[in-house]
């Protein structure tokens, strides 16, 4: 059954409050607030993830399983709005959400049994116009990987299942496959490192298009060559395993690169994006950014992790002071540091300083009053999270157009000042939520 609920826009419902040490907020960006308790609506829920456009698998009572399928958006009225969405799945059953893409209309259900097994996967379809999510196909093996245009394959015993949008199989059984990467654009699905005839010593990199077929990308054989990163246009290859070598593949051209000669730090890169190479960084190593362009790293002394941003210029970083705050591309930093900070997502991020939540845009300017809070995380398409002493806040935000005020003189009407521009948020307080910080696509 499709459960529907509103709460109204009351600003009464957070304080907000000023702070002589954050920014001053425009009068001109108007903030709207709706708040709705989903501890209410499902009862014990401990921890969610977030899919597409609000749509989110949500947990309950520390169990491991997903129990449900949800979608939180704001209307056009200001009014957030809670949707039960609908689906032909059994969530009796233990089901975790599979890998994948996950910012697209698919994602994958995976049946576990009760050892922890992965025994089939459920390839899903999101109808955002409906707000229901159907069983696509389902596959009966683990592993696979869900593309954001419905494409799944996984490698067993060597050889490369690809399924289409329709469930149809497609097996590569002409190649002993090694090892498989995500990395979708308009021309594959995936790429893979493979040899043919048996000869695992003239290992060769394909990318592997929507039909099945393997087009050759790095003609230089080995006994250990794989794709370790891709951003679309360009993949980031390993070949060797003592003293590897390291190049760049346009997957456009063709051309590759010479050596890179990384060394070590080459098999840490964890991420590609415009031609950079990105290592987020652990407890031992720092992060790092190389340019593939210049052939040099990116100056980030004192950042201990990074966090890549969607448009590639813009990186979420860590210094060793643990404080949030922001680099470009080159490694300079833009804004001030944060006591927490989420990535930016349609132009604004989520901060915290001082004790005090609130909004900014990439000019780094506050663009919504403030609430008491000790951490955010951003999740994909606008949500994220403020955690308070009371528990977490769910929130998301948009950009409003102001109304047209042919009869009214600007001057007279302060809702569409000289700005144009309205920031509403919608929160939703979450009692025991874990807050999934930092998710990766690719």
């Amino acid at each position: 059954m499709k459960l529907k609920r509103t709460a109204a826009a009351v600003l009464a419902a957070i304080t907000a409050v000023s702070a002589a040490s954050v920014c001053a907020f425009a009068e001109e960006n108007k903030v709207e607030i709706a708040t709705l308790d989903l501890a209410d609506i499902h009862n014990g829920m401990t921890n969610f993830i977030s899919i597409s456009d609000g749509f989110c698998v949500y947990y309950t009572d520390n169990s491991k399983t997903v129990r449900g399928i949800f979608r939180i958006e704001k209307n056009n009225k200001g009014d957030l709005t809670y949707t039960d969405v609908e689906t032909d799945v059994d969530f009796s059953k233990n089901l975790i959400l599979g890998r994948g893409d996950n910012d697209g209309e698919y994602f994958t259900l995976a049946e576990t049994n009760d050892d922890g097994v992965i025994t089939n996967e459920h390839i899903m379809l999101l109808d955002k116009e409906t707000d229901k999510a159907s069983t696509v196909y389902t596959v009966a093996h683990s592993g696979s990987y869900t593309t954001n245009d419905g494409y799944s394959f996984a490698v067993f015993n060597g050889v490369l299942s690809l399924f289409k949008p329709d469930g149809t199989e497609v097996k590569i059984k002409d190649y002993t496959i090694a090892h498989v990467n995500n990395g979708t654009n308009d021309k594959y699905v995936a790429y893979v490192s493979a040899s043919k005839d048996g000869n695992t010593e003239d290992c060769r990199v394909y990318g592997v298009d929507r039909d099945g077929k393997l087009t050759e990308i790095y003609p230089k054989g080995g006994s250990d060559v794989s794709v370790l990163a891709c951003d679309g246009n360009q993949a980031f290859l390993r070949c060797g395993v003592q003293n590897p070598s390291f190049y760049v593949a346009d997957l456009k051209t063709g051309a590759v690169s010479e050596d890179l000669k990384l060394g070590d730090l080459g098999i840490r890169v964890n991420d590609m994006n415009n031609g950079l190479l990105i290592y987020g960084g652990n407890r031992d190593v720092n992060g790092f950014i190389y340019d593939t362009k210049t052939q040099k790293f990116v100056n980030t002394d004192g950042i201990t992790n990074i966090y890549t941003l969607d448009d590639g210029k813009t990186y979420l970083v860590v210094n060793e002071d643990d404080k949030f705050g922001y680099l470009d591309e080159n490694g300079k930093q833009i804004g001030e540091w944060y006591d927490s900070a989420g990535e930016f997502i349609g132009g604004f991020a989520p901060v915290v300083k001082d004790g005090k939540c609130y909004i900014i845009d990439r000019n780094f300017n506050r663009v919504s009053d403030m609430v008491d809070g000790w951490y955010v995380g951003t999740y994909d398409d606008g949500l994220a999270i403020f955690g308070t002493d009371n528990g977490d806040i769910f929130l998301t935000y948009t950009q409003i157009a102001p109304e047209p005020a042919e009869d009214v003189p600007e001057k007279d009407n302060p809702e569409t000042g000289s700005a144009g521009v309205a920031l509403t948020l919608g929160l939703a307080a979450i009692a025991g939520a874990a807050a999934v910080v930092y998710r990766k696509k690719r």
